[in-house]
């Protein structure tokens, strides 16, 4: 049964201090409901980035974590999930990192304009599945960032994040990359591009985007702080004689016999070092960019709601996410109660749960860890990953061996749920996994 806006906005409203207890991304939050009040909540839309072979949600949340053979499976992608997390919010640190080093002046900062179209070709974008390719030619925008790193004690680089990031996908970040989504990343690229002592402009098709941030530097007269590189099929722009030098992808990297790593051409290094190496002081860093949020997914904020609330104060409930928020807001704090019930049965009354109940529970951590993980709320999903392993510990598994490797698993699926809080501020569920840990550890519920 679908569920609308309405009715989502006010349970929200009944459960918000504590869901705000324990999900400090909804803490000192202000809220923006970007939809009709009437929209339906039929269908989860599973966000871009958690669309990938190794991040897919679906495959970890579906299967019966109490079945050996099933947690198998999960804990690799589990594991896949929370790797691509860690290096979604290492690279956005890192950059952070780079904008604090130039605002006391210790370190200037290069800045990679990318072309989001070089990123990678989608071979297959449809609701059973998502497949992307990369083409590893000096055109791939994965390869310029690297050829950028491999210069890094000189032009300490520092650009944005793309949800299909090779890099982030495969574990191997170098490029100290900042998040934004659709609706916040303008003012952040506008303020990086203004202190930046230099700009690499990677341009490829033609898009709004890029125009905007061309645009953005003509209007703080950097055409001389920039390097325009462009793909072979790149039209330069037509004050291209302006910027600092104009390149074609081939003329400013090369591959080298290891094909997964590009370098810079000698001229192509040569003029950024001077650019880095000149008395030229950029604009002081705003402080803004020290503080920008992390989230991995982005909430899609169609455009009539874009620029009317404050992008990194608000929490926006949209077309996009409203079924994982519906979710969400249902499933974990029923969970939380559902599993206060049932830890006090086996405590108090040393008795074991009826199976309806635990039916019940395993159906609001499903609801509930599907929709964290679609909003991309990191301190639920460490939580709910938590008291889902303890929750499958629970259900005896006859064979000896098997229930030893399932609880083996399960131990390991409460180390990526203490990952994911390592991830957060206030890491609220740490505790609880650990108490859940020694439950396993020790048998105190049962003994297979």
């Amino acid at each position: 049964m679908s569920t609308s806006a309405l009715q989502i906005m006010q349970l929200f409203e009944q459960r918000m201090p504590f869901l705000e207890k324990w999900e400090e991304h909804l803490a000192e939050r202000d809220y923006a409901v970007c939809v009709d009040a009437n929209e339906r909540a039929d269908e989860l839309t599973v966000p871009l980035c958690l669309r990938h072979h190794n991040t897919e949600i679906a495959e970890i949340f579906k299967p019966n974590w109490s079945d050996p053979d099933a947690l198998a499976g999960v804990v690799g992608r589990l594991d896949d999930l929370c790797s691509y997390w860690e290096n979604v919010y290492a690279a956005h640190a890192a950059a952070r990192e780079r904008f604090a080093q130039a605002r006391r002046k210790k370190r200037d900062y290069c800045l990679y304009l990318r072309s989001f179209s070089s990123v990678a070709l989608n071979v297959l974008d449809e609701r059973v599945g998502r497949a992307v390719a990369y083409v590893n030619t000096e055109n791939l925008d994965r390869n310029v960032g690297m050829a950028l790193a491999d210069s890094a004690d000189l032009l300490s680089p520092v650009t944005c994040q793309h949800p299909d990031d090779m890099a982030l996908l495969e574990g191997k970040w170098r490029v100290a990359a900042f998040r934004v989504h659709d609706h916040t990343w303008q003012p952040v690229v506008q303020s990086a591009i203004g202190a930046a002592k230099c700009i690499v402009f990677y341009l490829d098709e033609a898009t709004p985007g890029a125009s905007f941030e061309l645009d953005s530097i003509r209007a703080r007269n950097l055409n001389a702080r920039t390097v325009l590189v462009g793909s072979e099929r790149a039209s330069l722009p037509a004050d291209s004689g302006s910027f600092a030098a104009t390149f074609r992808a081939s003329e400013f990297l090369t591959l080298s016999k290891d094909l997964m790593q590009a370098r810079l051409r000698k001229p192509a290094l040569k003029r950024l070092e001077g650019l880095m190496r000149d008395d030229f002081r950029p604009t002081p860093v705003d402080e803004a960019l020290l503080s920008i949020p992390c989230n991995v997914v982005d909430p899609k904020v169609p455009e009539r709601f874009a620029g009317k609330y404050d992008p990194f104060r608000t929490f926006c409930v949209t077309p996009s996410n409203l079924t994982a928020f519906g979710w969400f807001v249902s499933g974990l704090p029923d969970a939380l109660l559902q599993w206060s019930e049932i830890d006090r049965l086996l405590y108090e009354q040393k008795r074991a749960p009826a199976i309806a109940a635990m039916n019940q529970l395993l159906g609001s951590l499903f609801r509930g860890g599907l929709g964290a993980a679609s909003l991309g709320l990191t301190a639920s999903l460490g939580g709910l990953i938590g008291l889902r392993a303890i929750v499958s510990h629970l259900v005896v598994v006859p064979d000896p061996a098997k229930s030893r490797a399932r609880n083996d698993n399960l131990l390991r699926v409460l180390e990526i749920a203490n990952r994911f809080d390592a991830l957060t501020r206030r890491h609220d569920w740490r505790k609880y996994n650990d108490e859940w840990r020694k439950a396993i550890v020790e048998g105190r519920f049962y003994r297979a």
